[in-house]
């Protein structure tokens, strides 16, 4: 963590880091979620005082670049899509079979990240991807939520792209469809075999970006999501059969 940070030793010392943070955010290195580190180590990094860093981060939270969670610490915010994403929102709250169109959208910059983190990942991106998957497996194990493990390694994806944009669209769409597809993931992972099914989908994906392969990482992308698909149809043909049953 210390290398993403320089010694701040200029004038208007809270403007400057507020440069260097939001600089950090722009390239990827702190991505959506991301957790900074505690204030004192901050200090210690930045060569700064505490009230600098204090005004610096409230700026940072107005300007909706960070939030500060009380007792958990600071954490990177994704560009807020609360404005573009409204609209959309009420319209697949009265029509939830157009949730395939956004999947579509998903599918598309996922599949690119896939291939692109093939290209461009690092040993600590696969790290990272690794890191992931053995926490979806410890929750799973522990029969926790897997919606924030999931959202977490496909983040790790796109991270591994080395495209900061990209890390936050796919942030947007998880946020955006985790009303409507949380409840419905928690109850398609309750059968074990539809969570060793995903599992080995995700390994695939990390196996092809490990070896390189980015028309192979896009393909396998592309499995996991038709095998994602084909279960919502399922359950949404299973609701309409129901609904018209009453």
């Amino acid at each position: 963590m210390q290398e993403l940070f320089s010694e701040v030793t200029i004038h208007r010392v809270s403007d400057k880091i507020v440069t260097q943070l939001i600089a950090l955010i722009g390239d990827g290195r702190l991505a959506p979620g991301h957790k900074l580190p505690p204030e004192r180590e901050l200090i210690a990094q930045l060569g700064v005082g505490r009230s600098s860093l204090r005004e610096a981060l409230s700026i940072l939270e107005a300007l909706g670049y960070v939030e500060v969670r009380s007792r958990r610490g600071v954490f990177v915010k994704g560009l807020d899509p609360s404005l573009a994403l409204g609209p959309l929102s009420r319209i697949l709250q009265e029509d939830f079979s157009k949730l395939h169109m956004l999947y579509e959208v998903r599918n598309d910059i996922e599949l690119a990240s896939a291939a692109s983190a093939a290209r461009r990942r690092t040993p600590p991106d696969l790290e990272a991807l690794t890191r992931r998957l053995d926490n979806l497996d410890r929750a799973y194990g522990r029969k926790e939520p897997l919606w924030e493990h999931d959202q977490a390694f496909h983040m790790a994806v796109a991270q591994a792209s080395h495209n900061f944009i990209r890390v936050h669209m796919v942030n947007h769409i998880f946020e955006f469809t985790r009303p409507f597809l949380e409840r419905w993931m928690a109850s398609l992972l309750a059968e074990p075999a539809n969570y060793a099914d995903l599992q080995a989908q995700h390994r695939a994906v990390f196996e092809a970006i490990a070896a390189g392969d980015p028309g192979l990482a896009r393909m396998r992308m592309k499995e996991h999501f038709a095998w994602s698909d084909a279960k919502i149809d399922e359950d949404y043909r299973q609701a309409q059969a129901r609904a018209a049953g009453q």
